[in-house]
């Protein structure tokens, strides 16, 4: 049985903005984020590295998550929903 490994808020070694992991980077079996997912997660090797996301509210009034300005949309059978 192997161990599980789990990240908070991004894994050690994986760069947030542009997903490019290190040559030591962890390899989570879990990403448990705070707030907002980071962009890397879903670009260059960031997907292979972060396993299972999981959000951790820790606080972060709404007001300033919807303020933000969106960098891009996560295409899952939720959002395709809404297209049809």
């Amino acid at each position: 049985m192997m161990n599980k490994i789990i990240s908070i808020d991004i894994p050690s070694g994986l760069d947030g903005e542009m997903g490019n992991a290190c040559e030591t980077v962890v390899k989570a079996s879990y990403t448990i984020y705070l707030g907002l997912p980071k962009q890397g997660f879903f670009l260059s090797d960031g997907y292979n590295v972060i396993g299972n996301l999981l959000k951790v509210d820790f606080g972060m009034e709404k007001k300033y998550i919807e303020q933000m300005d969106a960098l891009g949309c996560l295409f899952n059978p939720s959002f395709a929903k809404k297209l049809l």
